[in-house]
């Protein structure tokens, strides 16, 4: 699975739609130029060929900086570039009214190939994220929990590491009473967000059922996920504030009616409860009985 947020799946697969036709038009325009021994284009005898082409400019654009960082986008990289480094080689050979042999041609076609195989690849494994992921959080849907678990355990026994899991409960029926369930959904997914930003990329939040949440944290001991908790509280609470500060500047009467708001809807709530769990995740271990046993603490944050 891909560790973005949603907004940027979704811009990813419809990227890549068009990145893949324009991949064909592309290599029909290189074919043509090979075929008919036509004069190629100043672009494809660039060094930097792998720069200006469609595909090129929407990767190498300063907004997908971070996407370039994540590993399958290095791997596609790495074959994007040494496709054109092998159409430059023919094209040179074009220029040059040589002859182009098989010994030539060959690694240009497997490098299209392969590179044509890696973005449908690219693509199936975006949609299949987007499939697992809660749309209003941006987190794993709960579906995912329980194998996800078992695996992620199994891992960190094999190299010797700990594994905790962090269970949050919103109790957000305040913040819904005040100004409604539309502002109790934003400060949810706010606070998700939030969250997200503040782990390592190898943690993992899952949306359990409605506001319950369980935050996989590989590597680290129920001592250590003590800590975090603390840092995770003060996020929320930065998180919660701004979240309703923006909803009640934009807001100019009370939540719609149905939504759980009263008469004076712009007043904030004065404290976001929420109840957690730290339990150990051994490898082996029944998920769903865990999940069970788990004792909770409450927690009051005071809202300004």
């Amino acid at each position: 699975m891909i560790n973005v947020r949603v907004q940027e799946l979704e811009a990813i697969a419809e990227t890549l739609n068009k990145e893949l036709q324009a991949h064909e038009n592309w290599r029909d325009q290189i074919q043509r130029t090979l075929v008919c021994r036509l004069t190629p284009s100043p672009a494809d005898l660039a060094e930097d060929a792998h720069r200006h082409c469609e595909f090129g400019k929407w990767f190498y654009s300063s907004q997908n900086a971070a996407l370039r960082e994540l590993p399958i986008f290095k791997n596609i990289e790495n074959l994007h570039q040494g496709m054109h480094d092998e159409a430059r080689a023919l094209c040179t050979i074009i220029k040059n009214n040589w002859v182009i042999t098989p010994k030539e041609y060959d690694p240009f076609l497997r490098a299209t190939q392969q590179f044509r195989e890696e973005l449908h690849s690219m693509r199936g494994r975006v949609f299949e994220t987007l499939r697992k992921i809660d749309a209003l959080t941006g987190v794993f849907c709960g579906t995912e929990l329980g194998p996800d678990l078992e695996a992620i355990a199994r891992q960190q026994e094999e190299r010797g590491k700990p594994c905790s899991i962090l269970r949050l409960q919103f109790d957000l029926h305040e913040i819904n009473q005040r100004h409604g369930w539309e502002t109790g959904d934003h400060v949810l997914s706010t606070c998700l967000g939030r969250i997200k930003a503040a782990l390592a990329d190898q943690d993992r939040i899952y949306r359990h059922t409605g506001a319950d949440f369980i935050v996989c944290l590989p590597g680290k001991s129920t001592g250590h996920v003590e800590q975090i908790k603390d840092i995770l509280f003060h996020t929320i609470k930065e998180a919660v504030e701004h979240a309703l500060l923006i909803r009640n500047a934009v807001a100019d009467k009370p939540a719609a009616e149905g939504g759980g708001a009263t008469e004076g809807g712009g007043a904030t709530a004065q404290t976001l409860r929420l109840n957690y769990a730290i339990q150990e995740l051994k490898a082996g271990a029944d998920i769903e009985a865990l999940l069970k046993q788990a004792e909770f603490t409450a927690h009051d944050i005071e809202l300004s």
